[in-house]
């Protein structure tokens, strides 16, 4: 049976703290009489998100960070690249050391390896493929985006302090949910990718519905060696189509660079232009690993 952090008598029906949710009393005098021992508590819950719920998101293996600096006041979630961990994003997240900034990390939704559960098969007409991919990743952006509207009603931040840091496959999730997807803007979303919305172009899903709301400001990197450039160089002028009444807030570039999460000083330099004037405080340690090269190449 529960106890009352007050006078620690057992009790069924425990009132909860409204201001911090972590704090439990049996009764209003007893809340009273505890508030000078609970307020320092109380005050740095409340800056704090709690974790999020497991039945939030459809596969197991989500990772939570609070903020180092012990203020939840924006949330990164960084979405995994097909089959990859999610140990090496939470590094690179760690390396960063965005102020004031709790860290989530989303495994693919589809037996937790892929972002889409569409099969290239070997009768497949042209193009039969990319539109059953297209339904698979719209499936994903959905899943996304009631991720964060949970995460919004539930764990006391607002939807423009959420931003998204994305990878490979996980980058088309990313890039549509800020694109597409008709509610208030994120923060921002970065993605490095390899493999940008090839199916979305594919089968003329760049479409953005009447809205009230600007899109999410997005940035995109991509490989200047990869041989398919020219369609992404397509990808990227529809999406420009998209942005063009807010182009501030739609960055393209293309990068000599291997096929690692972030390659070099030229890569993070660009990111952390894209993010500062976007963060309420501006990251500083990621702004002096590039300055001191400390950034070479983060797998």
């Amino acid at each position: 049976m529960n106890t009352c952090d007050a006078c620690r008598a057992p009790c069924d029906a425990l009132k909860r703290c409204t201001r911090c949710h972590a704090g439990f009393y049996c009764s209003v005098d007893c809340q009273r009489s505890d508030f000078r021992t609970h307020k320092l508590e109380c005050d740095a819950q409340r800056r704090r998100i709690p974790r999020p719920a497991a039945h939030w998101w459809p596969v197991k293996g989500v990772q939570f960070e609070h903020s180092t600096d012990g203020i939840d006041a924006h949330v990164l979630v960084l979405l995994r690249g097909r089959g990859d961990t999610g140990d090496g994003l939470l590094k690179l997240a760690r390396q960063f050391s965005l102020p004031q900034t709790a860290l989530v990390v989303l495994p693919a939704p589809f037996a937790g390896a892929s972002w889409s559960d569409a099969e290239l098969r070997a009768d497949d007409e042209e193009g039969a493929f990319d539109v059953r991919e297209a339904k698979g990743i719209s499936r994903s952006v959905s899943l996304l985006d009631s991720f964060i509207a949970a995460l919004v009603a539930h764990r006391r931040v607002e939807r423009g302090r959420v931003m998204v840091f994305a990878f490979a496959q996980g980058a088309q999730v990313a890039s549509q949910l800020c694109a597409l997807v008709d509610a208030p803007p994120l923060a921002c979303a970065v993605c490095i990718s390899d493999s940008l919305n090839a199916s979305f172009l594919a089968a003329n899903h760049f479409e953005r519905p009447e809205s009230q709301y600007r899109p999410t400001p997005l940035f995109v990197t991509h490989r200047r060696s990869d041989p398919l450039l020219p369609m992404f160089e397509q990808e990227a002028d529809a999406l420009r189509q998209l942005y063009s009444e807010h182009t501030e807030d739609f960055v393209f570039k293309t990068i000599d660079k291997s096929v690692d999460v972030l390659h070099g000083p030229v890569e993070a330099r660009a990111m952390f232009e894209f993010l500062a004037p976007r963060m309420s405080q501006r990251h500083i340690a990621l702004e002096e690993m590039v300055d001191k090269k400390e950034i070479q190449r983060i797998n």
